[in-house]
C-alpha cells in the first residue's frame, strides 16, 4: 500500500525528529522518485552523460535529493549540520578560514571555490582544494539542499520554540499542508565570490505543476544541487 511504501521512506534525524520521503511527478504519471525508470528523469539542464558523472546532479526536487540519500544509506544534513560543517569549531566565514576569495576566470585553475565567471555548467566535483576539514565545495559550484524548510520573518518556523541544539524546521502552514520551501546554503556559480560565504541561505521551492498532487523535476534550477550526510558511532 502506499502508506507501507512511505513507511520505509521514513528518516530520523537528531532528537528524534523524523521526516517522510514524498513521491515526485514524472512522465508516466504519479509514481514515487526512488522507483521511477531513468527514461522518464528528463530535466532540461541534463548532465545525465557518462562524461558528466564526476559532477553534481542538480535541477531537482528536495524530495529526489532526500530519497537518493536515504537509498545511499543517509539522509540529507539539516541546515545546522551544514553550518557547523562549513564554519568548523573556530565559526570561520568561509570554510576555508577568513580569506575572501578572488573572482573565477574561465580557464582558470580553482583556487578557493566556483563562483560567478567561471562556467555555465556546474563544475566537476573536487577540482577545488579541500578545506581543513576535507570538504570540498561546501562554497560555490552548486548550492546544496538542507533537511530544513526555510525560515522566513513571519513564516511558520519564525517564531517556533525548536531544539537548541540539532534544530529542524518541519513546521506546516495555516492549512496543515508542510512547507515545500526547503533551506538552500552555500553559494554558486551564479553568485559573486561575497555573496556566497558560509552565512549565505535562501529557498528551494518544489513546485508543482498544473493539476499535479506532487513536484514536477522539470521547474528547477541548474544551480540547486545538494550533498548527503552519514551517520556515524560516537568515537570514545
Amino acid at each position: 500500500s502506499d502508506e507501507e511504501v512511505l513507511a520505509e521512506r521514513r528518516v530520523t534525524y537528531p532528537n528524534g525528529h523524523e521526516l517522510v520521503v514524498r513521491p515526485a511527478e514524472f512522465d508516466g504519471g504519479r509514481r514515487p522518485v526512488y522507483d521511477a525508470p531513468v527514461t522518464a528523469w528528463n530535466p532540461t539542464p541534463s548532465l545525465a552523460a557518462r562524461e558528466h558523472d564526476v559532477r553534481p546532479m542538480h535541477a531537482l526536487p528536495w524530495t529526489f535529493a532526500q530519497a537518493f540519500c536515504i537509498w545511499d544509506g543517509g539522509r540529507l544534513p539539516t541546515e545546522a549540520e551544514w553550518e557547523y560543517a562549513a564554519r568548523g569549531r573556530d565559526g570561520t566565514t568561509w570554510p576555508w578560514g577568513e580569506e575572501t576569495p578572488p573572482r573565477s576566470v574561465v580557464g582558470e585553475p580553482c583556487t578557493h571555490a566556483w563562483f560567478f565567471g567561471t562556467d555555465v555548467d556546474p563544475r566537476p566535483v573536487g577540482t577545488c582544494p579541500p578545506d581543513d576539514r576535507g570538504f570540498h565545495d561546501l562554497a560555490g559550484n552548486v548550492s546544496e539542499m538542507t533537511a530544513d524548510q526555510n525560515r522566513f520573518l513571519g513564516g511558520p518556523c519564525w517564531f517556533s520554540d525548536l531544539d537548541r541544539r540539532n534544530p529542524l524546521c518541519t513546521q506546516h502552514n495555516d492549512a496543515g499542508i508542510p512547507q515545500m520551501d526547503y533551506a538552500m546554503r552555500g553559494g554558486n556559480l551564479w553568485h559573486a565570490p561575497g555573496e556566497a560565504n558560509n552565512a549565505f541561505r535562501w529557498g528551494h521551492v518544489d513546485a508543482l505543476v498544473e493539476g499535479a498532487e506532487s513536484p514536477s523535476p522539470r521547474l528547477f534550477m541548474a544551480w540547486e544541487g545538494f550533498r548527503c550526510a552519514y551517520d556515524v558511532a560516537p568515537t570514545e
